[in-house]
């Protein structure tokens, strides 16, 4: 993703399913992110303060904090592009996610494919340089 002179973007991911972590951690990998796996919104926290992620990828329903929660605690200290990835279908709760500081909201099932063009989408709309754009821009989807 990145140019040499130029660190990976970096990619936090939160969800309790093991199965799901290990895909978009592979695939987002293979994508030429730097990835960071949490499997509760504890640990996604704890992780978001050492990792600094340039974009943050959260289920809504884990253990010890929910996802809704973690974009709450986000929010009062960081803009960071936030996307909820969850089972939870309702519209209400879609509405509460964005209204709660989600940038996009994703329902599971999910398209890999999907996720890692939103991903893109948020990293240029919040890019840190112009290289890093055309980098985005020209990436494997």
């Amino acid at each position: 993703m990145a140019s040499p002179a130029e660190p990976p973007f970096k990619i936090l991911i939160a969800d309790d399913d093991a199965s799901t972590r290990r895909v978009l951690e592979t695939r987002l990998t293979m994508q030429g992110f730097a990835v960071t796996a949490a499997a509760n919104g504890a640990e996604a926290l704890e992780a978001f303060r050492w990792v600094e992620p340039d974009v943050v990828i959260l289920d809504v329903m884990m253990p010890e904090l929910d996802g809704f929660g973690v974009v709450e605690r986000i929010r009062a200290i960081s803009e960071v592009p936030i996307i909820l990835l969850t089972a939870l279908t309702e519209v209400s709760d879609r509405v509460t996610g964005l209204q709660l500081g989600a940038d996009d909201y994703m329902l599971k099932p999910f398209s890999p494919r999907e996720l890692e063009a939103r991903i893109r989408c948020q990293l240029r709309r919040s890019v840190r340089t112009g290289a890093e754009l055309s980098e985005i821009g020209r990436a494997h989807v």
